[in-house]
């Protein structure tokens, strides 16, 4: 991939939610192909070009981290984790800018089918549309996961609370986004049902 960047480009999972949909067990432990879904959602993102990735904890935090046990990513724990995704979302990126990206990929962990070609793709498509605008994979009309954030964003998604994700703010955004077509559906299907 070539990218013309100082910083580099990072990556957030948002691993802490508390699967109240999926049922009694935790979602992201659900082993899919002999793995947990949530380290096999990792490995999606750990693709040419992504320099960092971290994945921010919440709940059944020692379960999730043992999952994970053995990976380079950095794994933070969102001591507010249950006020909802906006406050995982803002956590993990506070801890992410620390390094000083150019950009910032962000995804939810619930993403089985999620393929790293997807990653790519939307990387890709946010470095050759100039690296300053969201980038996001479209599936038929839906917008998916992983979302690629610019560094102008940061601050922004810094602010999130509650249950609030970034859904307002690249609604908002007076950029024109990056549509990356051409993604696998596994960029929209989340499992929320055992």
């Amino acid at each position: 991939m070539t990218r013309e960047r100082s910083g580099g480009l990072g990556a957030v999972l948002l691993a802490s939610g508390m699967s109240r949909r999926y049922g009694s067990r935790n979602k992201l432990l659900r082993e899919i192909d002999g793995e947990a879904m949530v380290r096999r959602v990792l490995r999606r993102l750990e693709v040419d070009g992504v320099d960092f990735r971290v994945v921010t904890l919440g709940h059944q935090m020692e379960a999730v981290a043992a999952a994970l046990r053995g990976s380079d990513a950095a794994l933070v724990f969102n001591t507010n984790y249950a006020e909802g995704m906006g406050t995982s979302l803002a956590f993990g990126v506070s801890e992410a800018v620390k390094r000083n990206p150019d950009a910032l990929l962000v995804c939810l962990a619930d993403l089985p089918e999620l393929e790293a070609e997807d990653t790519r793709r939307v990387a890709t498509s946010f470095w050759e549309a100039g690296g300053n605008r969201i980038a996001y994979p479209l599936v038929g009309r839906r917008r998916g996961h992983p979302v690629c954030f610019p560094k102008r964003c940061f601050g922004d998604l810094c602010q999130l609370k509650g249950d609030q994700g970034a859904r307002r703010l690249i609604e908002a955004d007076g950029f024109e986004p990056v549509e990356v077509s051409g993604v696998s559906r596994g960029c929209i299907r989340d499992l929320d049902r055992d």
